[in-house]
């Protein structure tokens, strides 16, 4: 992967499934997890 490549990564604001996620940690990435910004806050 190069720098660009991950640059486009970065911009594409696309969402994974919970299987790719999981996945990825298996592979030892790391995965950021974000919640709806409308969302009611419960704690």
């Amino acid at each position: 992967m190069t720098a660009g490549d991950l640059g486009e990564q970065l911009v594409s604001r696309q969402f994974s499934t919970v299987e790719q996620a999981v996945e990825a940690i298996a592979r030892g990435e790391v995965i950021i997890v974000v919640d709806a910004e409308d969302r009611e806050n419960e704690g």
